[in-house]
Order: C-alpha cells, then sequence, then structure tokens
C-alpha cells in the first residue's frame, strides 16, 4: 500500500497547482489592485503609491511623501476536470478551485532625500482545490489548500539623479492541508487490508503542516529622464520545511509526525516604463520565474513504511511571463488603464496531473485610479484569465501502471481588486 499512498499524495504539504493562484504554478500576482489594472506590467518602475516596493524596493525613491495602501483581490476561478479510467468510470468534476480573497497592505515613507524604507504584506504563493469525495479518481484530486503570508521589510537609497537601488527581507509563514480519498481504488486496499471495509469516499490521506522560512529581494531603478525608466528587481528562493500530522496508508491509517521540504522559486523581473506625452504612457515587464527548483516531492517520517510517505517526481522548469500596457489621464482626479500579459507554465507535459493541470494563460486587465482628493485616492483593478485546454493522462497507482486516468482540464477566471491609498 506504500506505492498507492506515494502517488496519491501527490501534493501533501501543498497543493502546487494553478487553480486558484491564476499565476503560472501556484504564483499570486495581486500586491495592487493598480497591478491588477495593468495586467502587472511595468511592475518595479511605477511608483505612483505606498505599494511601489512590493515588487521592487528600489521604487520607493519615486515617492515623495510617506504613504499607506491597503486592498483586497477577489479570485472567481472556474476549473472543470473531466475523463475516464481504464477501468471504464468516468468524471466529470466542475468548479473544483474555490474562490478566494486576498489582501495586502503596504507602507512607505522617505527619510530624507536619498533614503526610504517600507514594508509590505501580503501573500505571492496560494491556492484550494475541492473534488467531489466520491470522485473514482480520489487518490490524485481530493482537497488541498496551501495559504501563504509574506511580510517584506525593505529600504532604498538614492545614489544620484539616475540610479537608486534597494533591498529587503522577506518572513514566510505557511499553512496547508490535503486529503486524499479511495476511489477507484478501494477494492484493492480491501484486498490487501481485510476488514478494513474502504469505500471509495475513505480518506486513505489526511494530512495537515505549517513552515516557516525567510528570503531576500533586491531592486534597482535607472531613470534616464523624468518621462524613461528601467528597473530590475530579484526575489530570492524561500527554503520551506513543513511539520505536520499525517495519517495514510503508509503510515497503516495510525497518525504521525512527518516532514517535507521545498523550495519557493527566485523571481527575476525587468520593467520599463514610459511617459509618451503628459496624457499617455506606456509599460512593459519580462519575469522569469524559477521554478526549477520544483523537481520533487519527498515526505519523510519514522512513522511511515521505510520512512517515506511520499516520493514524486515534478520536473517543473523555469517560465516566463510578458506583460504590456497603457495609463492614461484622463483628468487630475481620473486615470484608467489596461493591459495583457501571457504566462508561460512550468509544468511538461508528461508530468501534468489533475491535481497540477497547470496550462499557458492569457490574463487581459482593465483598471482606474480615483482622486477624492490631493491625499487620498481609490485604485479599482478586474482581469480575465483564460488558460489553454490540456489533456493529461496519469497512472493511478505505481502498482498497476495500467490503471490510469485520461482527462482534460479547462480553466477560466475572473478577479477583482479594490485599493485605497493615502499620502500624508
Amino acid at each position: 500500500m506504500k506505492r498507492i499512498l506515494r502517488k496519491s499524495m501527490l501534493s501533501t504539504a501543498i497543493i502546487l497547482a494553478s487553480a486558484q493562484a491564476y499565476g503560472a504554478g501556484f504564483q499570486i500576482t495581486y500586491q495592487s489592485a493598480e497591478g491588477i489594472g495593468r495586467a502587472n506590467s511595468g511592475e518595479g518602475a511605477i511608483g505612483n503609491s505606498a505599494a511601489a516596493g512590493a515588487r521592487n524596493p528600489a521604487a520607493l525613491s519615486l515617492l515623495d511623501n510617506a504613504g499607506v495602501s491597503g486592498g483586497l483581490t477577489f479570485v472567481r476561478p472556474q476549473v472543470d476536470i473531466s475523463g475516464s479510467l481504464t477501468t471504464g468510470q468516468t468524471f466529470n468534476h466542475e468548479s473544483v478551485a474555490q474562490d478566494g480573497l486576498v489582501p495586502n497592505f503596504h507602507y512607505a515613507s522617505p527619510l530624507n532625500e536619498s533614503l526610504a524604507v517600507g514594508v509590505s504584506l501580503g501573500s505571492f504563493y496560494g491556492t484550494t482545490t475541492e473534488f467531489p469525495s466520491d470522485s473514482p479518481a480520489g487518490a490524485q484530486t481530493g482537497e488541498t489548500s496551501l495559504t501563504t503570508i509574506n511580510a517584506n521589510l525593505y529600504g532604498a537609497y538614492k545614489v544620484n539623479q539616475a540610479i537608486s537601488v534597494g533591498a529587503g527581507v522577506n518572513y514566510v509563514k505557511a499553512d496547508a492541508k490535503m486529503v486524499r480519498t479511495a476511489g477507484v481504488l478501494a477494492n484493492g486496499i480491501n484486498v490487501q487490508i481485510p476488514g478494513l471495509g474502504a469505500t471509495a469516499t475513505t480518506k486513505i490521506v489526511e494530512v495537515e503542516g505549517d513552515a516557516n522560512g525567510f528570503g531576500w529581494n533586491v531592486g534597482a531603478l535607472w531613470q534616464l529622464n523624468d518621462s524613461n525608466r528601467f528597473a530590475v528587481s530579484y526575489r530570492s528562493r524561500v527554503d520551506l520545511t513543513f511539520d505536520g500530522d499525517f495519517k495514510g496508508l503508509s503510515s497503516n491509517l495510525q497518525p504521525t509526525n512527518a516532514e517535507l521540504k521545498i523550495e519557493l522559486p527566485e523571481l527575476i523581473e525587468l520593467s520599463g516604463y514610459h511617459q509618451l506625452n503628459q496624457a499617455l504612457a506606456v509599460h512593459y515587464t519580462a519575469a522569469l520565474t524559477g521554478w526549477d527548483s520544483f523537481q520533487e516531492l519527498r515526505a519523510t517520517s519514522t512513522g511511515c513504511q521505510d520512512g517515506i510517505c511520499l516520493q514524486k517526481d515534478e520536473k517543473w522548469e523555469d517560465s516566463w511571463k510578458y506583460s504590456v500596457g497603457l495609463t492614461y489621464g484622463v483628468s487630475d482626479m481620473l486615470t484608467i488603464r489596461g493591459g495583457i500579459a501571457l504566462d508561460q507554465s512550468p509544468v511538461q507535459q508528461e508530468y501534468r496531473t489533475m491535481s497540477i493541470p497547470d496550462a499557458d494563460r492569457m490574463r487581459y486587465s482593465l483598471g482606474a485610479t480615483v482622486g477624492l482628493s490631493s491625499q487620498f485616492t481609490i485604485d479599482a483593478g478586474m482581469a480575465y484569465v483564460d488558460s489553454d485546454a490540456e489533456q493529461g493522462e496519469e497512472v493511478l497507482t505505481s502498482s498497476n501502471p495500467a490503471l490510469k486516468a485520461s482527462f482534460m482540464s479547462e480553466s477560466t477566471a475572473l478577479i477583482f481588486a479594490l485599493q485605497a491609498n493615502y499620502n500624508f
């Protein structure tokens, strides 16, 4: 039964899926409503509010006054998974990704003409999916959730009128839960464990855990003049060791403590901003996420058979995101913006699974800023995300490679965000 568990516990401590995150892999890009409204184009090179430092600490040098910014992003995904098993059963699971609400908060303050500091609270990773408990493919679907909180303290230094640099430290707290059910494996489990009486809804994996980790980030800003600037930023990998309670087939259904180590990926962003005239600006970003850090999932415990609760190759690859947008100042009190982005998937076709149905996606965004006073503004942003439909094939248990699920995944999402900004 160890082999059944290893294959069914695909995502133990974290989902590592894209269903709700709606960035490649399981990345969240909802640090501000303004950024959502322009498809995150120009990140790091635009410094309109206290949220400027969340993606590039050097962008704090663009602020003239101390400010605070806070907002909420609502994500409504539609993820459908359908397919069939080699045993003849079929499945059609709709809306397996859960709605999500992602908050953010930022504060920034210049200390003098050269120095500025800031802090940001939010999330860069997270998702929630829930399949029906009686799914015949329950060993590969089930329920999985990941919640992370990222606290980033950073500062910026203006070297001269053209060059600014910045650096910061990140603290990440993560909580995760996963449940897997027997599904079509129930009969085989009953043969190997007489008297268990397993059905399709019998839980064969239950795990909850949490982790803490630290990372760092740096950035630079180059201003050619008041109308043209470029930015580069880097966010380091974060090592996380999930420690939690595990109960599954490899532990003879007895509770035990298990450990799993992963690395959240590094992120490099290159951005540009150009004020074409008094009203119109264009901005763009190319971002590389180092998903090659995610090569396998391996969970261990002295309470599991041979000390291994999970061993699963993932073999993700680095992926790029490209975005471009426009901002137009209608008046002193109203600014509108829009953007489009292509987000490439890090998942190789042969490693695509039902719990990780990641795919290339396009994002189409619109947004606006309304000035209620010279100090108080409201940002609104919305986006539509359309992911490529993808097919996949997955072995349900390594003890019987002939038992497979062939599936099709389709997903879209609507994203809505509001942000309040106040300059002191």
